[in-house]
């Protein structure tokens, strides 16, 4: 491997080198996602192999492996230091699919004889790892796959970039670790124990079922006494206790003997041999449902139908030697498993030294389950958040100490009430210090405010969108846009737009408006006035009411729809409008002759809100009044489909935007009952 591979960070694969990387049958334009471990110091290197659009000469498409930056930099290093070259070294993981183990060496430390016998490779035309075929007279184990640390190019033929494949052959277990699987020594209880639950319960024994516990006993009882000319005089726990040391759990209630397995020795031999050499290579934790998958089709044939219980075999078959935990054998020299998978995924994000993605992440670090990364994701002070779904490492980050004392400053000069907003701290420290921003691409609030966070963790309290020093408020924006609203008499819609822009406070309308609607009327779309502010005559209030009542005569009215509005009497010098009249019964529809009340289905600002229902009505909710509506429309003319239904709703002022769920559910109760009452 010479500089070529500087120009792409990465190598051409020959069409004999495809089998090797599982990318013989990728099409044209396609990616195939794999890992590269570095053999000696464990980082993971995500790459990608990738077939190309065009044909070459050969009328093929060229197919090349790509890694990440970080690999590039270190090769770049390493061939600045060698005078000949670099040899790059593939092992192919046999447990996880598309996995491999690398090792870059300098060139100059193969033998003169073997540098005869290889054709000189042309300037951009790096040559790839040949494989060796089993039948070849070089394919011959002499030792563990540990040992090839140490004599490299033993088993696999090797050219200027080498590559190592598992061998194929059944003596592998037995040279190099000798024959790790074997049947346990029983007691005469214990073998007695196998005995009853292999004749009584062969394919498992629930010990939460007492019925086939008693049964199980008793049936013991009887066999230490036949064949032991003596009574068995343990009690119920005793002989729980000695189930469990002679079965394996298959989930969360049934247990099966070790003796029932119907595995072959020789596939739990390999099994055990796996696992050791996974460890033995550098390995500290194991996945169980990956180990699984790796032996899936053999192991269907057996009654080790799940990773729960293959791992409780190599459990019981290797105990005191691993440690077992949450779907994982992890090395006795792994302290926390949540520490260990921390650890990496911070690893992972200073290594990739940029914003790196949920999804990139979960690649990267496979053998981790999705919630252990996000908890490290959500909990972690190091973990600093960019654009929706990205993350990156504090130490990314190019941050002086003049930096942070800017920072500080800027928070301390820019506080109200002792609070600041994340926007406008971001606003603030761009104008003082645009050269931070620029050094290290920031362009999220969300970003600066874990920065700020990390850089002071105690002095401040954090809530979402705040920054609040010492014993401040702590009320939330949308908190703070409602007390300042109703501390005036009246206001505008606009009024409440600039107060949040000032301060940047980013808040739904809809939550400002709720509690405000209880103590304002709403002239219009525009202007709110508190209740005590406008005088409402009874004359008025009845007049209203009449005309309501001739819109009610299906139970309910929505309030847009009512088109005769310029016959509805003024409130003081206002118009009645459909805010107004919404206001009205919110606040007097239960005080009304006939007691009124507003269902409110929009949430938006900008459109009225509700629907006016008789109270005593059967119309209870906006789901009760859609199906109605629905069902007398069906009766005049029937629905072709859900999304007709949805489009007349929207004509008829019913639905401003469609609910998020529960509309299927709607137009289906409508349609039933239309059919039921044969209408």
């Amino acid at each position: 491997m010479d500089k070529s591979v500087l120009s792409y960070n990465g190598l051409g694969l020959p069409v004999r080198m495809r089998p090797f990387f599982n990318a013989e049958f990728l099409n044209p334009g396609e990616k195939m996602w794999i890992t590269l471990i570095h053999k000696d110091n464990g980082i993971k290197y995500s790459s990608c192999i990738r077939m190309g659009n065009h044909l070459d000469e050969n009328r093929l498409s060229p197919t090349r492996i790509y890694w990440d930056e970080t690999l590039g930099d270190l090769i770049d290093d390493l061939i600045s230091d060698a005078n000949d070259g670099l040899i790059l070294i593939f092992v192919k993981s046999t447990l996880e699919k598309n996995k491999y183990y690398i090792k870059i060496e300098k060139s100059e430390s193969q033998s003169e004889n073997e540098q005869l016998k290889r054709p000189i490779p042309k300037p951009d035309s790096p040559v790839l790892p040949e494989i060796i075929s089993e039948k070849s007279p070089e394919n011959i184990f002499d030792d563990s796959f540990t040992k090839l640390k140490e004599e490299e190019g033993t088993h696999f033929k090797q050219t200027h970039v080498r590559g190592w494949e598992p061998l194929k052959n059944e003596n592998l277990m037995k040279s190099g670790h000798g024959i790790i699987f074997t049947r346990n020594k029983l007691s005469r209880e214990q073998e007695l124990y196998t005995e009853v639950l292999t004749n009584q319960f062969p394919s498992g024994i629930n010990l939460n079922n007492q019925l086939q516990v008693f049964r199980c006993m008793v049936a013991f009882k009887k066999a230490f006494s036949e064949n032991y000319n003596e009574e068995w005089i343990g009690d119920y726990d005793q002989f729980i206790k000695g189930i469990i040391e002679i079965t394996v759990a298959c989930d969360e209630t049934t247990r099966l003997s070790i003796t029932s397995l119907d595995a072959s020795d020789s596939l739990l031999n390999e099994i055990l041999v796996q696992v050791n050499t996974l460890f033995e290579s550098g390995e500290v934790i194991v996945s169980s449902d990956e180990l699984y998958i790796k032996f899936k089709q053999r192991l269907l044939q057996t009654n080790i139908y799940n990773s729960t219980t293959l791992e409780n075999v190599v459990r019981y078959y290797m105990r005191g030697k691993y440690n077992f935990t949450d779907g994982y054998i992890c090395s006795q020299k792994l302290s926390n498993l949540d520490s260990y998978i921390f650890d990496r995924v911070l690893a992972t994000l200073r290594k990739f030294s940029g914003q790196m993605s949920h999804k990139e992440l979960i690649h990267t670090l496979p053998h981790f389950p999705d919630e252990k990364i996000r908890d490290c994701l959500n909990s972690s002070s190091k973990v600093i958040r960019g654009k929706k779904g990205y993350y990156t490492h504090i130490d990314c980050f190019d941050i002086t100490l003049q930096d942070k004392e800017l920072l500080l400053t800027t928070i301390t000069e820019n506080m109200q009430d002792n609070v600041i907003t994340t926007a406008g701290l971001f606003d603030a420290y761009m104008a003082i210090n645009p050269d931070f921003f620029d050094r290290n691409l920031i362009t999220d609030i969300v970003t600066l405010g874990d920065i700020f966070k990390y850089c002071y963790p105690s002095k401040y309290i954090y809530k979402r969108g705040q920054i609040i020093f010492g014993g401040g408020s702590i009320l939330s924006s949308t908190e703070k846009v409602i007390r300042h609203l109703m501390s005036m008499r009246s206001f505008t819609y606009r009024d409440m737009e600039e107060f949040e822009d000032s301060n940047h406070y980013n808040v739904a309308c809809r939550g400002v408006l709720k509690p405000i609607l209880k103590k304002y009327f709403r002239l219009d779309e525009n202007r709110f006035i508190s209740i005590d502010q406008l005088d409402i005559s009874e004359n008025v209030l009845n007049e209203i009411e009449n005309l309501l009542m001739d819109e009610l005569q299906t139970g309910y009215v929505c309030s847009a729809n009512i088109k005769n509005y310029l016959s509805y009497p003024y409130v003081e010098s206002n118009p009645c409008t459909p805010y107004l009249l919404e206001s009205i019964i919110r606040i007097y529809g239960s005080k009304f002759r006939c007691p009124l009340k507003l269902i409110e289905y929009y949430t938006g600002c900008k459109k009225p809100r509700g629907i006016i229902v008789i109270a005593d009505s059967d119309f209870k909710n906006y789901t009760d009044i859609l199906i109605d509506v629905l069902k007398k429309q069906n009766n005049r003319e029937p629905f072709k489909n859900q999304m007709e239904a949805i489009e007349y709703l929207k004509e008829i002022n019913y639905m401003q935007t469609a609910p998020r769920d529960g509309l299927s559910g709607i137009y289906s109760k409508a349609i039933a009952k239309y059919e039921y009452f044969g209408i």
